[in-house]
Protein backbone atom coordinates (compact mmCIF):
# COMPACT_ATOMS: atom_id res chain seq x y z
CA UNK A 1 0.00 0.00 0.00
CA UNK A 2 1.48 3.39 -0.94
CA UNK A 3 1.92 6.26 1.49
CA UNK A 4 -0.96 8.28 0.01
CA UNK A 5 -3.51 5.46 0.55
CA UNK A 6 -2.17 4.86 4.06
CA UNK A 7 -2.53 8.55 4.90
CA UNK A 8 -6.12 8.61 3.60
CA UNK A 9 -7.02 5.60 5.73
CA UNK A 10 -5.46 7.16 8.81
CA UNK A 11 -7.53 10.31 8.25
CA UNK A 12 -10.78 8.44 7.58
CA UNK A 13 -10.49 5.82 10.32
CA UNK A 14 -11.37 8.13 13.26
CA UNK A 15 -14.33 9.46 11.27
CA UNK A 16 -15.57 5.95 10.54
CA UNK A 17 -15.22 4.94 14.18
CA UNK A 18 -17.01 8.04 15.44
CA UNK A 19 -19.89 7.47 12.99
CA UNK A 20 -20.15 3.86 14.08
CA UNK A 21 -20.26 4.75 17.77
CA UNK A 22 -22.41 7.87 17.72
CA UNK A 23 -25.81 7.66 19.37
CA UNK A 24 -29.06 7.97 17.48
CA UNK A 25 -30.99 11.03 18.60
CA UNK A 26 -34.75 11.00 17.93
CA UNK A 27 -36.44 14.39 18.50
CA UNK A 28 -39.91 14.72 20.00
CA UNK A 29 -42.95 16.41 18.48
CA UNK A 30 -44.31 18.89 21.03
CA UNK A 31 -47.98 18.15 20.38
CA UNK A 32 -49.52 20.08 23.26
CA UNK A 33 -47.69 23.33 22.58
CA UNK A 34 -48.19 23.35 18.83
CA UNK A 35 -50.85 25.74 17.54
CA UNK A 36 -52.85 24.49 14.58
CA UNK A 37 -54.79 26.99 12.48
CA UNK A 38 -57.92 24.97 11.84
CA UNK A 39 -59.52 25.47 8.42
CA UNK A 40 -63.17 26.46 8.35
CA UNK A 41 -65.23 23.35 8.74
CA UNK A 42 -67.73 22.77 5.90
CA UNK A 43 -71.44 22.88 6.71
CA UNK A 44 -72.81 19.36 6.65
CA UNK A 45 -76.27 17.76 6.78
CA UNK A 46 -78.17 20.56 5.10
CA UNK A 47 -80.54 19.76 2.27
CA UNK A 48 -82.99 17.03 1.39
CA UNK A 49 -82.90 13.43 2.50
CA UNK A 50 -82.65 10.97 -0.34
CA UNK A 51 -85.98 9.35 -1.21
CA UNK A 52 -86.29 5.88 -2.70
CA UNK A 53 -89.53 3.96 -3.34
CA UNK A 54 -91.43 6.44 -1.22
CA UNK A 55 -89.11 6.02 1.78
CA UNK A 56 -86.61 8.42 3.31
CA UNK A 57 -83.17 6.81 3.18
CA UNK A 58 -80.28 7.31 5.58
CA UNK A 59 -76.84 6.49 4.18
CA UNK A 60 -74.34 5.53 6.87
CA UNK A 61 -70.62 5.25 6.11
CA UNK A 62 -68.28 3.63 8.60
CA UNK A 63 -64.52 3.31 8.94
CA UNK A 64 -62.66 1.34 11.58
CA UNK A 65 -59.10 0.24 12.29
CA UNK A 66 -57.68 3.13 10.29
CA UNK A 67 -54.51 2.93 12.42
CA UNK A 68 -53.29 6.38 11.47
CA UNK A 69 -52.86 5.52 7.75
CA UNK A 70 -52.90 9.22 6.87
CA UNK A 71 -51.20 9.02 3.46
CA UNK A 72 -52.71 7.82 0.20
CA UNK A 73 -51.06 4.62 -1.02
CA UNK A 74 -52.35 3.18 -4.30
CA UNK A 75 -50.27 0.00 -4.03
CA UNK A 76 -50.97 -0.54 -0.35
CA UNK A 77 -54.65 0.29 -0.87
CA UNK A 78 -54.65 2.99 1.80
CA UNK A 79 -57.18 5.71 0.99
CA UNK A 80 -55.51 8.32 3.21
CA UNK A 81 -57.15 11.20 5.06
CA UNK A 82 -57.37 13.69 2.20
CA UNK A 83 -59.08 11.34 -0.25
CA UNK A 84 -61.26 9.94 2.51
CA UNK A 85 -62.60 13.47 3.00
CA UNK A 86 -63.24 13.79 -0.74
CA UNK A 87 -65.01 10.44 -0.82
CA UNK A 88 -67.30 11.40 2.07
CA UNK A 89 -68.05 14.76 0.43
CA UNK A 90 -69.00 12.95 -2.76
CA UNK A 91 -71.38 10.68 -0.86
CA UNK A 92 -72.90 13.58 1.06
CA UNK A 93 -73.70 15.25 -2.24
CA UNK A 94 -75.76 12.17 -3.13
CA UNK A 95 -77.74 12.46 0.12
CA UNK A 96 -77.16 15.95 1.58
CA UNK A 97 -79.62 15.68 4.44
CA UNK A 98 -79.38 11.99 5.20
CA UNK A 99 -75.70 11.01 5.42
CA UNK A 100 -74.11 9.78 8.66
CA UNK A 101 -70.39 9.07 9.23
CA UNK A 102 -69.17 6.90 12.12
CA UNK A 103 -66.17 4.85 13.25
CA UNK A 104 -65.78 1.63 15.22
CA UNK A 105 -62.40 2.52 16.71
CA UNK A 106 -58.63 2.04 16.44
CA UNK A 107 -58.31 5.23 14.44
CA UNK A 108 -55.18 6.86 15.89
CA UNK A 109 -52.48 4.31 16.71
CA UNK A 110 -50.36 2.76 14.00
CA UNK A 111 -48.33 5.16 11.85
CA UNK A 112 -45.40 7.44 12.46
CA UNK A 113 -47.46 10.52 11.50
CA UNK A 114 -50.36 9.76 13.81
CA UNK A 115 -48.35 8.35 16.72
CA UNK A 116 -45.93 11.27 16.84
CA UNK A 117 -48.93 13.63 17.12
CA UNK A 118 -50.60 11.30 19.64
CA UNK A 119 -53.65 11.01 17.36
CA UNK A 120 -54.27 14.75 17.03
CA UNK A 121 -53.57 14.78 13.28
CA UNK A 122 -56.21 12.11 12.62
CA UNK A 123 -58.57 13.47 15.28
CA UNK A 124 -58.59 17.02 13.90
CA UNK A 125 -59.14 15.61 10.41
CA UNK A 126 -62.05 13.44 11.57
CA UNK A 127 -63.64 16.46 13.22
CA UNK A 128 -63.16 18.49 10.04
CA UNK A 129 -64.81 15.67 8.04
CA UNK A 130 -67.81 15.69 10.33
CA UNK A 131 -67.64 12.24 11.91
CA UNK A 132 -70.80 11.93 13.99
CA UNK A 133 -69.40 9.47 16.54
CA UNK A 134 -66.59 7.02 17.18
CA UNK A 135 -66.52 3.87 19.29
CA UNK A 136 -63.38 3.42 21.38
CA UNK A 137 -61.07 0.62 20.21
CA UNK A 138 -58.40 -1.21 22.15
CA UNK A 139 -55.59 0.88 20.64
CA UNK A 140 -57.18 4.12 21.84
CA UNK A 141 -55.88 3.01 25.27
CA UNK A 142 -52.28 2.50 24.13
CA UNK A 143 -50.99 5.86 25.34
CA UNK A 144 -52.76 5.64 28.70
CA UNK A 145 -55.77 7.41 30.13
CA UNK A 146 -54.25 10.89 29.81
CA UNK A 147 -54.20 10.71 26.01
CA UNK A 148 -57.50 8.86 25.79
CA UNK A 149 -59.05 11.78 27.65
CA UNK A 150 -57.19 14.40 25.60
CA UNK A 151 -58.41 12.89 22.32
CA UNK A 152 -61.96 12.53 23.62
CA UNK A 153 -62.00 16.21 24.57
CA UNK A 154 -60.05 17.60 21.60
CA UNK A 155 -62.07 20.50 20.22
CA UNK A 156 -62.45 21.61 16.65
CA UNK A 157 -63.58 25.12 17.50
CA UNK A 158 -66.54 24.19 19.74
CA UNK A 159 -67.07 20.65 18.48
CA UNK A 160 -65.48 17.30 19.22
CA UNK A 161 -66.43 13.90 17.83
CA UNK A 162 -68.16 11.95 20.64
CA UNK A 163 -66.11 8.94 21.74
CA UNK A 164 -68.45 6.14 22.76
CA UNK A 165 -67.73 3.29 25.16
CA UNK A 166 -70.91 2.09 26.83
CA UNK A 167 -69.19 -0.80 28.62
CA UNK A 168 -65.99 0.90 29.81
CA UNK A 169 -66.10 1.80 33.51
CA UNK A 170 -63.70 2.47 36.36
CA UNK A 171 -62.95 -0.58 38.49
CA UNK A 172 -63.35 1.37 41.71
CA UNK A 173 -66.69 3.05 41.03
CA UNK A 174 -68.24 1.10 38.12
CA UNK A 175 -68.93 4.51 36.59
CA UNK A 176 -68.05 5.47 33.04
CA UNK A 177 -65.32 8.14 32.68
CA UNK A 178 -66.92 11.57 32.25
CA UNK A 179 -65.09 12.20 28.98
CA UNK A 180 -66.59 9.09 27.34
CA UNK A 181 -70.23 8.58 26.42
CA UNK A 182 -72.28 5.44 26.14
CA UNK A 183 -74.29 6.84 23.24
CA UNK A 184 -75.19 10.02 21.42
CA UNK A 185 -78.08 11.30 19.31
CA UNK A 186 -78.13 13.16 16.02
CA UNK A 187 -80.91 14.49 13.81
CA UNK A 188 -81.46 14.11 10.10
CA UNK A 189 -84.54 15.94 8.86
CA UNK A 190 -87.52 14.85 10.97
CA UNK A 191 -85.68 11.81 12.34
CA UNK A 192 -83.73 11.33 15.55
CA UNK A 193 -81.00 8.69 15.33
CA UNK A 194 -79.22 7.10 18.25
CA UNK A 195 -75.63 5.88 18.05
CA UNK A 196 -74.29 3.56 20.74
CA UNK A 197 -70.67 2.45 21.04
CA UNK A 198 -68.97 -0.46 22.79
CA UNK A 199 -65.80 -2.53 22.86
CA UNK A 200 -65.45 -6.30 23.07
CA UNK A 201 -65.40 -7.21 26.75
CA UNK A 202 -62.59 -9.70 26.13
CA UNK A 203 -60.24 -7.20 24.48
CA UNK A 204 -58.45 -6.28 27.70
CA UNK A 205 -55.87 -8.93 26.75
CA UNK A 206 -55.11 -6.93 23.58
CA UNK A 207 -54.06 -3.86 25.59
CA UNK A 208 -50.97 -3.14 27.68
CA UNK A 209 -52.06 -3.95 31.22
CA UNK A 210 -50.79 -0.69 32.73
CA UNK A 211 -52.75 1.34 30.16
CA UNK A 212 -56.10 -0.04 31.29
CA UNK A 213 -55.29 -0.55 34.96
CA UNK A 214 -58.09 1.84 36.08
CA UNK A 215 -60.73 0.27 33.82
CA UNK A 216 -62.83 -2.79 33.33
CA UNK A 217 -64.90 -3.76 30.28
CA UNK A 218 -68.35 -4.97 31.29
CA UNK A 219 -70.65 -7.32 29.39
CA UNK A 220 -71.17 -5.76 25.96
CA UNK A 221 -74.79 -6.83 25.32
CA UNK A 222 -75.94 -5.64 28.73
CA UNK A 223 -74.34 -2.23 28.33
CA UNK A 224 -75.64 -1.77 24.77
CA UNK A 225 -79.19 -2.74 25.77
CA UNK A 226 -79.14 -0.18 28.57
CA UNK A 227 -78.09 2.59 26.18
CA UNK A 228 -80.56 1.53 23.49
CA UNK A 229 -83.44 1.57 25.99
CA UNK A 230 -82.54 5.16 26.93
CA UNK A 231 -82.26 6.16 23.27
CA UNK A 232 -85.71 4.77 22.56
CA UNK A 233 -87.14 6.62 25.56
CA UNK A 234 -85.55 9.72 24.14
CA UNK A 235 -87.56 9.24 20.95
CA UNK A 236 -84.96 7.82 18.58
CA UNK A 237 -86.44 6.46 15.38
CA UNK A 238 -83.40 4.35 14.46
CA UNK A 239 -80.37 3.06 16.35
CA UNK A 240 -76.84 2.42 15.03
CA UNK A 241 -74.45 0.25 17.04
CA UNK A 242 -70.70 0.68 16.61
CA UNK A 243 -68.70 -2.08 18.27
CA UNK A 244 -64.97 -2.56 18.36
CA UNK A 245 -65.38 -6.29 18.23
CA UNK A 246 -64.91 -8.94 15.58
CA UNK A 247 -67.89 -9.60 13.34
CA UNK A 248 -67.90 -13.32 14.13
CA UNK A 249 -68.35 -12.57 17.83
CA UNK A 250 -70.98 -9.90 17.26
CA UNK A 251 -73.37 -12.45 15.77
CA UNK A 252 -73.80 -14.38 19.04
CA UNK A 253 -73.68 -11.20 21.13
CA UNK A 254 -76.39 -9.53 19.05
CA UNK A 255 -78.77 -12.38 19.88
CA UNK A 256 -79.08 -10.66 23.26
CA UNK A 257 -79.34 -7.08 21.93
CA UNK A 258 -82.69 -5.48 21.11
CA UNK A 259 -83.95 -2.58 18.99
CA UNK A 260 -80.75 -2.00 17.01
CA UNK A 261 -81.11 -1.51 13.25
CA UNK A 262 -77.54 -1.97 12.07
CA UNK A 263 -74.22 -2.93 13.69
CA UNK A 264 -70.71 -2.03 12.51
CA UNK A 265 -67.86 -4.20 13.80
CA UNK A 266 -64.09 -3.76 13.97
CA UNK A 267 -60.84 -5.13 15.37
CA UNK A 268 -60.46 -8.17 13.08
CA UNK A 269 -59.30 -6.23 9.97
CA UNK A 270 -61.58 -8.38 7.83
CA UNK A 271 -64.39 -7.60 5.41
CA UNK A 272 -67.45 -9.27 6.86
CA UNK A 273 -71.21 -9.31 6.36
CA UNK A 274 -73.34 -11.55 8.55
CA UNK A 275 -76.78 -12.97 8.22
CA UNK A 276 -79.19 -10.90 10.31
CA UNK A 277 -78.98 -11.93 13.97
CA UNK A 278 -81.97 -10.97 16.08
CA UNK A 279 -82.93 -8.69 13.21
CA UNK A 280 -79.58 -6.86 13.31
CA UNK A 281 -77.45 -6.71 10.18
CA UNK A 282 -73.72 -6.68 10.90
CA UNK A 283 -70.90 -5.44 8.66
CA UNK A 284 -67.17 -4.94 9.22
CA UNK A 285 -64.22 -3.92 7.06
CA UNK A 286 -60.50 -4.23 6.57
CA UNK A 287 -57.94 -1.89 8.12
CA UNK A 288 -56.03 1.25 7.07
CA UNK A 289 -58.86 2.68 5.00
CA UNK A 290 -58.65 -0.11 2.42
CA UNK A 291 -62.41 -0.60 2.61
CA UNK A 292 -65.43 1.32 3.92
CA UNK A 293 -68.70 -0.04 5.29
CA UNK A 294 -71.99 1.31 3.97
CA UNK A 295 -75.47 0.77 5.35
CA UNK A 296 -78.86 2.18 4.41
CA UNK A 297 -81.88 2.58 6.64
CA UNK A 298 -85.22 3.14 4.92
CA UNK A 299 -87.84 4.93 7.02
CA UNK A 300 -91.59 5.32 6.59
CA UNK A 301 -92.19 9.00 5.94
CA UNK A 302 -95.41 9.01 7.98
CA UNK A 303 -94.82 6.60 10.88
CA UNK A 304 -91.02 7.07 10.96
CA UNK A 305 -90.67 3.30 11.38
CA UNK A 306 -87.60 1.51 10.01
CA UNK A 307 -88.84 -0.70 7.21
CA UNK A 308 -85.64 -1.94 5.61
CA UNK A 309 -81.88 -1.99 6.19
CA UNK A 310 -79.06 -3.03 3.88
CA UNK A 311 -75.32 -3.44 4.55
CA UNK A 312 -72.25 -3.83 2.35
CA UNK A 313 -68.52 -3.24 2.39
CA UNK A 314 -66.87 -1.26 -0.37
CA UNK A 315 -63.35 -2.37 -1.22
CA UNK A 316 -60.57 -0.06 -2.34
CA UNK A 317 -61.18 -0.63 -6.05
CA UNK A 318 -64.88 0.21 -5.58
CA UNK A 319 -64.24 3.65 -4.05
CA UNK A 320 -63.50 5.43 -7.32
CA UNK A 321 -60.06 6.46 -6.13
CA UNK A 322 -58.94 7.78 -9.52
CA UNK A 323 -61.68 10.42 -9.46
CA UNK A 324 -61.01 11.59 -5.91
CA UNK A 325 -59.12 14.83 -5.50
CA UNK A 326 -57.26 15.79 -2.35
CA UNK A 327 -59.27 17.80 0.16
CA UNK A 328 -57.52 21.10 0.82
CA UNK A 329 -58.89 21.46 4.34
CA UNK A 330 -57.40 18.15 5.43
CA UNK A 331 -54.19 18.99 3.55
CA UNK A 332 -53.97 22.21 5.55
CA UNK A 333 -54.14 20.29 8.83
CA UNK A 334 -51.58 17.76 7.66
CA UNK A 335 -49.17 20.35 6.30
CA UNK A 336 -48.98 22.14 9.64
CA UNK A 337 -47.62 18.99 11.26
CA UNK A 338 -45.40 17.93 8.36
CA UNK A 339 -42.21 19.79 9.26
CA UNK A 340 -42.19 18.35 12.79
CA UNK A 341 -43.08 14.85 11.59
CA UNK A 342 -40.62 14.85 8.68
CA UNK A 343 -37.73 15.73 10.98
CA UNK A 344 -38.34 12.48 12.80
CA UNK A 345 -39.66 10.04 10.22
CA UNK A 346 -37.03 10.86 7.60
CA UNK A 347 -34.03 10.03 9.80
CA UNK A 348 -31.94 7.65 7.71
CA UNK A 349 -30.88 4.64 9.75
CA UNK A 350 -29.20 2.29 7.30
CA UNK A 351 -29.80 0.01 4.36
CA UNK A 352 -31.41 -3.41 3.98
CA UNK A 353 -29.51 -5.59 1.54
CA UNK A 354 -32.71 -7.58 0.98
CA UNK A 355 -36.29 -7.76 2.19
CA UNK A 356 -36.75 -8.06 5.96
CA UNK A 357 -39.82 -10.17 6.64
CA UNK A 358 -41.93 -9.31 9.66
CA UNK A 359 -42.14 -12.90 10.98
CA UNK A 360 -38.47 -13.75 10.51
CA UNK A 361 -35.66 -11.22 10.00
CA UNK A 362 -37.41 -8.28 11.67
CA UNK A 363 -38.57 -10.12 14.77
CA UNK A 364 -35.20 -11.90 15.09
CA UNK A 365 -33.30 -8.64 14.78
CA UNK A 366 -35.60 -6.97 17.28
CA UNK A 367 -35.23 -9.80 19.79
CA UNK A 368 -31.45 -9.74 19.50
CA UNK A 369 -31.37 -5.95 19.94
CA UNK A 370 -33.53 -6.29 23.09
CA UNK A 371 -31.11 -8.86 24.49
CA UNK A 372 -28.08 -6.65 23.90
CA UNK A 373 -29.84 -3.53 25.20
CA UNK A 374 -30.77 -5.27 28.47
CA UNK A 375 -27.22 -6.46 29.06
CA UNK A 376 -25.90 -2.96 28.40
CA UNK A 377 -28.55 -1.47 30.72
CA UNK A 378 -27.65 -3.59 33.75
CA UNK A 379 -23.94 -3.03 33.10
CA UNK A 380 -24.48 0.72 33.28
CA UNK A 381 -26.85 0.47 36.25
CA UNK A 382 -25.11 -1.73 38.86
CA UNK A 383 -27.56 -0.58 41.55
CA UNK A 384 -30.02 -3.19 40.24
CA UNK A 385 -27.60 -5.90 41.32
CA UNK A 386 -28.03 -7.90 38.10
CA UNK A 387 -25.06 -9.71 36.57
CA UNK A 388 -25.26 -9.29 32.77
CA UNK A 389 -24.30 -12.96 32.47
CA UNK A 390 -27.52 -13.89 34.29
CA UNK A 391 -29.58 -12.51 31.39
CA UNK A 392 -30.07 -15.67 29.39
CA UNK A 393 -32.78 -15.02 26.80
CA UNK A 394 -34.98 -12.44 25.11
CA UNK A 395 -38.33 -13.09 23.54
CA UNK A 396 -40.87 -11.24 21.47
CA UNK A 397 -44.48 -11.61 20.30
CA UNK A 398 -43.54 -11.60 16.65
CA UNK A 399 -46.97 -12.49 15.35
CA UNK A 400 -48.72 -9.40 16.72
CA UNK A 401 -45.84 -7.15 17.71
CA UNK A 402 -44.43 -6.68 14.20
CA UNK A 403 -46.90 -5.13 11.76
CA UNK A 404 -45.09 -4.72 8.42
CA UNK A 405 -42.09 -5.93 6.46
CA UNK A 406 -39.23 -3.65 5.41
CA UNK A 407 -38.29 -3.71 1.73
CA UNK A 408 -34.81 -3.84 0.28
CA UNK A 409 -33.08 -0.45 0.20
CA UNK A 410 -32.70 2.51 2.52
CA UNK A 411 -34.20 2.16 5.99
CA UNK A 412 -35.70 5.26 7.56
CA UNK A 413 -37.13 5.72 11.03
CA UNK A 414 -40.61 5.75 9.48
CA UNK A 415 -40.02 2.18 8.27
CA UNK A 416 -39.17 0.97 11.77
CA UNK A 417 -42.22 2.84 13.06
CA UNK A 418 -44.50 1.19 10.52
CA UNK A 419 -43.25 -2.23 11.59
CA UNK A 420 -43.17 -1.49 15.32
CA UNK A 421 -45.90 1.11 16.00
CA UNK A 422 -46.35 0.34 19.69
CA UNK A 423 -44.57 2.14 22.52
CA UNK A 424 -43.62 -1.10 24.26
CA UNK A 425 -40.87 -0.84 26.86
CA UNK A 426 -38.04 -3.36 27.29
CA UNK A 427 -38.24 -5.00 30.72
CA UNK A 428 -36.49 -7.81 32.59
CA UNK A 429 -38.17 -10.54 34.61
CA UNK A 430 -36.84 -13.33 36.81
CA UNK A 431 -37.28 -16.92 35.78
CA UNK A 432 -36.07 -20.29 37.08
CA UNK A 433 -34.62 -22.88 34.67
CA UNK A 434 -37.47 -25.29 35.44
CA UNK A 435 -40.04 -22.75 34.23
CA UNK A 436 -38.01 -21.33 31.38
CA UNK A 437 -39.27 -23.52 28.53
CA UNK A 438 -42.87 -23.08 29.67
CA UNK A 439 -42.51 -19.29 29.93
CA UNK A 440 -40.98 -19.01 26.46
CA UNK A 441 -43.33 -21.37 24.67
CA UNK A 442 -44.96 -19.79 21.63
CA UNK A 443 -42.64 -16.76 21.43
CA UNK A 444 -39.74 -15.75 19.19
CA UNK A 445 -36.61 -16.34 21.24
CA UNK A 446 -33.00 -15.20 21.15
CA UNK A 447 -30.53 -16.83 23.53
CA UNK A 448 -26.85 -17.62 23.88
CA UNK A 449 -27.22 -20.63 26.16
CA UNK A 450 -27.14 -23.95 24.32
CA UNK A 451 -29.51 -25.77 26.63
CA UNK A 452 -31.57 -25.22 29.73
CA UNK A 453 -29.53 -28.04 31.24
CA UNK A 454 -26.45 -25.80 31.16
CA UNK A 455 -28.07 -23.56 33.79
CA UNK A 456 -27.85 -23.90 37.56
CA UNK A 457 -31.22 -25.36 38.57
CA UNK A 458 -31.00 -23.73 42.02
CA UNK A 459 -30.50 -20.22 40.65
CA UNK A 460 -32.82 -17.52 39.29
CA UNK A 461 -32.01 -15.90 35.95
CA UNK A 462 -33.44 -13.00 33.93
CA UNK A 463 -35.22 -12.93 30.61
CA UNK A 464 -35.82 -9.87 28.44
CA UNK A 465 -39.25 -9.10 27.02
CA UNK A 466 -41.55 -6.18 26.36
CA UNK A 467 -44.01 -4.95 28.94
CA UNK A 468 -47.04 -5.97 26.85
CA UNK A 469 -46.02 -9.63 26.99
CA UNK A 470 -44.81 -9.43 30.57
CA UNK A 471 -48.05 -8.10 32.02
CA UNK A 472 -50.33 -9.83 29.55
CA UNK A 473 -52.84 -12.57 30.00
CA UNK A 474 -50.33 -15.41 29.62
CA UNK A 475 -47.42 -14.43 31.88
CA UNK A 476 -49.13 -11.93 34.20
CA UNK A 477 -46.04 -10.50 35.87
CA UNK A 478 -46.83 -7.90 38.51
CA UNK A 479 -45.08 -4.52 38.30
CA UNK A 480 -42.90 -5.24 41.35
CA UNK A 481 -41.60 -8.37 39.60
CA UNK A 482 -40.22 -6.40 36.64
CA UNK A 483 -37.16 -4.26 36.06
CA UNK A 484 -38.16 -1.44 33.74
CA UNK A 485 -35.38 -0.11 31.55
CA UNK A 486 -37.18 2.94 30.19
CA UNK A 487 -36.05 1.84 26.70
CA UNK A 488 -38.72 1.78 23.99
CA UNK A 489 -38.34 -1.39 21.92
CA UNK A 490 -38.89 0.41 18.61
CA UNK A 491 -36.27 3.05 19.32
CA UNK A 492 -33.74 0.46 20.45
CA UNK A 493 -34.20 -1.39 17.16
CA UNK A 494 -33.80 1.89 15.26
CA UNK A 495 -30.55 2.49 17.15
CA UNK A 496 -29.45 -1.07 16.41
CA UNK A 497 -30.00 -0.55 12.68
CA UNK A 498 -28.26 2.84 12.85
CA UNK A 499 -25.15 1.29 14.40
CA UNK A 500 -25.13 -1.72 12.07
CA UNK A 501 -25.50 0.45 8.96
CA UNK A 502 -26.04 -2.35 6.46
CA UNK A 503 -28.49 -5.11 7.35
CA UNK A 504 -27.97 -8.45 5.65
CA UNK A 505 -31.18 -10.53 5.85
CA UNK A 506 -29.27 -13.81 6.01
CA UNK A 507 -27.63 -12.66 9.25
CA UNK A 508 -31.05 -12.65 10.94
CA UNK A 509 -32.69 -15.62 9.28
CA UNK A 510 -34.06 -18.45 11.41
CA UNK A 511 -31.23 -20.70 10.26
CA UNK A 512 -28.42 -18.36 11.30
CA UNK A 513 -29.61 -16.76 14.52
CA UNK A 514 -29.83 -18.47 17.91
CA UNK A 515 -33.58 -18.47 17.66
CA UNK A 516 -35.33 -21.57 18.91
CA UNK A 517 -36.53 -23.39 21.99
CA UNK A 518 -33.97 -24.51 24.54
Amino acid sequence: MNKRKTLCLLILLPLLVSCKNKELIIPNVDVLNKTINLPTKPVYNEGAIRVENGHDVLDIYELSDFHGAVNFDQDGKNLGLSRLASYLNKKRNENPGGTIVVSSGDMFQGSCESNLTRGYLVNYSMNYMGFDAMAVGNHEFDWGEEWLKRNAELKYNNWSTPMLASNVVYKTTSERPSYLKGSTTIERGQYKIGIVGSIGSGLTKSILASSIEPFKFTDEATAVNSEVANLKLDGCDAVIWNSHNSGKYLGPISQNVNDVDVCFGGHAHTNFVSRPANGIKIVATQNNGSSIAHATIELNQITKAVEKTTVEYLEFNQLGVSSLEEDQGVNSIMSQYNSDIDEVKNIKLGRAKGELKRDEELVNMSTKSMFEAAKDFVSKNPSYGIDPNDIIAAYHNGNGGVRAKISKGKIYYRDIYQSFPFDNEIVLAKVTPSKLSLALRGYNIYHEVKSVYDLDSTKEYYVVLNDFIATGDKLRYEEDELVRTGIILRDELASFVYKQGKIKPEKFSNSSIQFNQF
